[in-house]
C-alpha cells in the first residue's frame, strides 16, 4: 500500500478544470462512459484522469477519498462520489446553470 504524500495531494489541484470537475476513470468502464455522456448532455465542464496511467491519482482516489470503484467524480474537497450518479449530476447542473460548454481532456 502506498503512503499519501504531499505529491499525492497535489494531484487534486493539478487535475482540476477551472469552473469544472474531475472524473477519475478507467478505460473500459461502462459507468464512466455513462457519466461522461450525462455531464456532456448537461454542459458541465470536466477533465478525465485515467487511473491506469497515474499512480498518484490512484492513491488519491483509493487512500485519501476511500473509493474502490470508478468513476470517481470530484467537485470539491467536500463534494465527491463514486459510480454513475445522475442525481448528483442533475444537482450540479442546477447549481452551475445551463449553457456551459463541456470540455473533455
Amino acid at each position: 500500500m502506498n503512503a499519501i504524500t504531499a505529491d499525492t495531494l497535489e494531484v487534486r489541484r493539478e487535475d482540476r478544470v477551472p469552473g469544472g470537475l474531475v472524473v477519475y476513470s478507467t478505460p473500459s468502464c461502462v459507468q464512466c462512459k455513462a457519466t461522461y455522456r450525462a455531464l456532456d448532455d448537461r454542459g458541465i465542464r470536466y477533465r478525465v484522469v485515467d487511473l491506469t496511467q497515474s499512480e498518484a491519482a490512484l492513491v488519491y482516489v483509493t487512500e485519501e477519498l476511500g473509493y474502490s470503484a470508478a468513476p470517481v467524480v470530484v467537485v470539491s474537497d467536500a463534494d465527491h462520489w463514486s459510480g454513475f450518479r445522475p442525481d448528483h449530476i442533475g444537482r450540479l447542473a442546477g447549481l452551475l446553470g445551463a449553457g456551459r460548454q463541456a470540455v473533455r481532456s
